[in-house]
């Protein structure tokens, strides 16, 4: 099992990412995405945000995955979301992971942050709304009690 820390991938452009997840010639991973630090500070959208972005990358993995699990961490706790995968199509992989490494490392307001949250937001009324079948409904569960 290849462990992926989202945070520690953040200079990878895509090939690199791509070239990366061929050479390690594995097909399961163990995919991290670290948390923010909870204060006494935060509130309820940025815990909403948070499980949404989750929910969302999770679910993006899990729509190429042969086996998909996943971790829900406390929302009080600094525990990592964590998203367990089998995939054998590195390309759609790579895709995912580049557009994921891209929002968490990129500048809030950046073009492929906007993209990426309004893809999220629309899969949040989609999954609310019934409209496609959702893979991490304890992320989006939790998501849903902070909106």
């Amino acid at each position: 099992m290849i462990k992926i820390n989202i945070n520690e991938f953040g200079s990878y452009d895509s090939k690199a990412l791509y070239e990366f997840l061929f050479l390690k010639k594995e097909s399961v991973f163990e995919i991290t995405i670290p948390r923010k630090a909870i204060t006494t500070e935060t509130d309820n959208y940025d815990v909403f945000t948070e499980f949404l972005f989750a929910a969302y990358a999770g679910q993006r993995l899990s729509e190429i995955a042969d086996s998909f699990a996943y971790y829900v961490p406390c929302v009080n706790s600094k525990q990592p979301f964590l998203f367990e995968v089998t995939i054998t199509e590195m390309g759609k992989m790579a895709e995912i992971l580049y557009l994921v490494i891209r929002t968490i490392n990129g500048v809030a307001g950046s073009e492929s942050f906007l993209s990426f949250h309004s893809l999220a937001a629309d899969f949040f009324t989609s999954a609310i709304n019934d409209k496609i079948e959702c893979y991490t409904w304890g992320l989006l569960y939790i998501a849903n009690r902070y909106l």
